[in-house]
């Protein structure tokens, strides 16, 4: 009732007015005050007694003033959310926008290729593309992904040869001294946040700086990463020509990270495996 009709209500006497049921805590007094702001109720602050009349006049009067506050926190979150995410979708459109202009075709499918579609791990499971250079494994990830659930979605790809340790450690998930609170206040997206829902697709994977890797690692495991609240809804592909395993005994590539991508391995075999998809690319 207080939430629905947007003002506050105390009952003192719960057994004789059967507004509210008697429970084995032995509650006997209530008060319901709605956390309101001008706009709207975003929800019901109770304060429960095991005494008979025990709340008053004033009680009401003192948590009005305290709902009112807790109210206006709450509507300043949803708006800075609601902010976040326009500003979010608008640095997004240009990821796309940048996409659309250039040119992809499909993966071709001979017999040994269309294997390669038996072999991918169900959303929202990460995997390894694996392959020569000039096989397709950007070709693949984005064919799996607009025939994926998550088709509609954002594609973030992501080329970690092309890009220095400190940019990719600032795009990628934030500085490692830098929390989302923080972040937030900025116009800049790391490239998680931009495929929020969608995939974030790791092109060189195994140029990723190996202090990056533990830290991807907790999100595709997942784990905590310090303070940093990260979006949970993406989907990691990431591909590779080199043996990722002679990286990781070198020490040049994190374990956990190799562990955590190695569960689902898609090797494309290079053309001259592949005669019958010559005559296609042609």
């Amino acid at each position: 009732m207080v939430f629905k009709a947007g003002t506050p209500q105390i009952v003192n006497d719960i057994k004789e007015k059967q507004k509210i049921k008697e429970c084995e805590c032995g509650i006997n007094s209530t008060i319901g005050i709605p956390l309101k702001t001008s706009e709207e109720v975003y929800g019901v602050l109770t304060l429960s007694s095991k005494k008979e009349n025990h709340f008053k006049a004033r009680d009401e009067k003192l948590l009005l003033s305290l709902a009112a506050q807790a109210a206006i926190a709450i509507e300043n979150y949803y708006l800075e959310k609601i902010n976040w995410e326009n500003k979010r979708q608008l640095a997004l459109k240009t990821v796309i926008n940048e996409e659309s202009e250039k040119e992809y075709k499909e993966f071709i499918s001979s017999s040994k290729s269309t294997a390669l579609r038996d072999k991918i791990p169900p959303d929202p499971l990460p995997y390894l593309i694996h392959g020569e250079y000039g096989v397709g494994k950007n070709l693949l990830a984005r064919d799996v992904h607009r025939k994926s659930p998550r088709g509609n979605s954002p594609f973030i790809p992501v080329d970690c040869a092309t890009l220095s340790s400190s940019h990719l450690s600032l795009k990628l998930m934030f500085g490692s001294n830098t929390s989302y609170k923080q972040k937030k206040s900025e116009v800049d997206f790391s490239y998680l946040e931009l495929a929020e829902g969608g995939t974030l697709f790791l092109h060189n994977i195994d140029r990723l700086p190996k202090e990056l890797g533990e830290r991807l690692a907790d999100i595709i495991i997942p784990k905590s990463i310090n303070d940093i609240e990260l979006p949970k809804n993406v989907r990691i592909v990431a591909s590779t020509s080199v043996p990722l395993d002679k990286k990781v005994e070198k020490g040049e590539f994190d374990l956990s990270l190799f562990k955590a991508l190695t569960q689902n391995i898609l090797y494309i075999p290079p053309l001259r495996e592949r005669k019958k998809d010559i005559l296609k690319l042609t």
